[in-house]
């Protein structure tokens, strides 16, 4: 299964993640007349109970820069160790890992710079913890401005 990303637009439309209409399109294109089943996942839904401030900048976070965090990683070579009893092997980074090590280096956002989980953020810290995450995307030499472009206001 391939993952496109992005925004919804207020008419109907979506506000693409640079490079993932045409990835799509191109992927669209070698499989004529074949039938296609179009799954949406408004990433941001799951969350508007619990935390309503926080809603689009969660979305923002699960949708578009974890997954595109994620990619960085296993294009850079980052992997995991998995062990099950003396048989180990090394496989590429998990999207799960790959967030607890955003959460890591991302999440000294709390009252004296103490660490959170972004679950844990309200509003305030929400928004430090995601400038924590843009100074990692800038480390690991991803498209900085196209990732800004799309952050909620």
């Amino acid at each position: 299964m391939r993952d496109y990303v992005g925004v919804a637009t207020a008419h109907g439309g979506l506000a693409w993640v640079k490079g993932h209409k045409e990835a799509m399109m191109d992927y669209l294109k070698k499989h004529p007349g074949e039938f296609v089943r179009v799954w949406f996942e408004f990433c941001n839904k799951k969350f508007k109970k619990r935390n309503a401030k926080t809603a689009a900048q969660l979305g923002y976070y699960w949708a578009l820069l974890l997954p595109e965090i994620h990619k960085q990683l296993i294009a850079d070579g980052h992997s995991t160790t998995i062990k099950f009893g003396t048989v180990e092997k090394e496989v590429p980074i998990s999207i799960e890992d790959a967030h607890e090590a955003v959460t890591a280096l991302s999440g000294n956002v709390g009252e004296n710079g103490s660490f959170m989980r972004l679950s844990d953020c309200g509003l305030e810290e929400c928004i430090r913890w995601l400038d924590n995450v843009m100074d990692l995307v800038a480390q690991l030499g991803m498209d900085l401005e196209e990732l800004k472009r799309l952050r909620p206001k």
